[in-house]
């Protein structure tokens, strides 16, 4: 439901190609002049894109209506993505101010990363305060919504034995003066929550090991009682929720500057936590920050002088892993 001229166009454009080219993305560039005029002509009043109550409506008619058991569903919930618009009674919940409320001023600091190049750094936090409270609120909101989906499930029998798996894709940063995500692999944007309930489950547990995005879908398989592929990098979390231990292993994030199909990974970031420490390493000139995250989980005091071999430890695992994944992609050039 695109609320607005640009992303009307950009749907449209996008039904017409697909993947198949990019060309027009030009046309919808956030630091084209275009965008933000096709931006601000509203197609409609609504504040909120892809409501999370709409996505959970659509889910479940298509399971009263056509879905045979057994059955798999991936839902995505659009917020809490910006702008942070949530409906009453969440709006002001966490900020009584009027500050970043409507969805046009957070816009405003969202094209062409304004926010993010303000000079005057008291200015910058203020806004970036105001600005974690829009998003909680619309955190909250989401929590809600989700709430009544599983009062749904609960309602049609469905809950007991149907499995639930709750993540993201990532946080949202409203520390070390940056808002958004995706340009930095801070914990703020890499530390998710993964919540796994399970058919006929009766008790909590909480696992304090690390695990990433990859081990999802190898899990989905061990519930579903299917084999896991020998090249799937992830591997399954069933046998950690049946009481027996996995033997701790090194977890990796990667911001990779876009790069042409085929092309050597050769810019951007790749963070690596093993056990306590995690690296964040800049692949374009191997710069780096080494942090101890159990003691410090703000991420404020590099340890890159303090315990050099740790950080040659770990760039070493990054870098190692980097030349196989630069393999394929040779291996992959040369099938084609």
């Amino acid at each position: 439901m695109p609320t607005n001229v640009s992303e009307y166009i950009k749907k449209w454009l996008y039904n017409i190609f697909g993947e198949k080219i990019r060309l027009y993305e030009w046309l919808v560039m956030e630091d084209f002049a275009l965008y933000k005029i096709l931006t601000a002509i509203p197609l409609s009043e609504s504040e909120r894109p892809f409501p999370t109550e709409m996505t959970i409506a659509r889910f479940l008619k298509a399971i009263d209506n056509t879905a045979q058991d057994p059955f798999f569903a991936w839902i995505h919930f659009h917020p809490p993505h910006t702008p942070y618009t949530p409906p009453k009674p969440f709006k002001k919940m966490f900020n009584n101010s009027s500050i970043m409320i409507e969805k046009r001023d957070q816009l405003r600091m969202d094209v062409g990363d304004t926010l993010n190049k303000f000079e005057d750094l008291a200015e910058k936090r203020k806004l970036l305060k105001i600005l974690r409270d829009r998003y909680n609120e619309n955190m909250l909101y989401c929590d809600r919504t989700f709430e009544d989906l599983i009062d749904q499930l609960e309602k049609r029998g469905m809950l007991k034995n149907t499995t639930i798996i709750l993540s993201s894709d990532h946080g949202e940063s409203f520390e070390h003066d940056y808002w958004g995500h995706g340009a930095k692999l801070y914990e703020a944007d890499t530390h998710i929550p993964l919540i796994i309930k399970e058919q006929n489950q009766t008790k909590e547990q909480i696992f304090d090991i690390l695990v990433g995005q990859e081990d999802i879908a190898a899990t989905i398989l061990g519930i579903a009682d299917i084999p896991i592929p020998s090249w799937m990098e992830g591997r399954s979390l069933v046998p950690l929720l049946h009481g027996e231990e996995l033997s701790p292993r090194p977890v990796f994030s990667m911001n990779l500057i876009r790069n042409t199909k085929g092309q050597m990974i050769d810019k951007g970031e790749i963070a690596i936590w093993d056990g306590d420490y995690k690296l964040i390493l800049r692949i374009d000139d191997n710069s780096s920050l080494l942090f101890n995250v159990k003691h410090d989980p703000g991420e404020l005091h590099d340890l890159s002088y303090i315990e050099p071999k740790v950080k040659e430890y770990l760039q070493n695992l990054i870098l190692d892993s980097l030349r196989k994944a630069n393999k394929k992609i040779e291996m992959f050039k040369a099938d084609i």
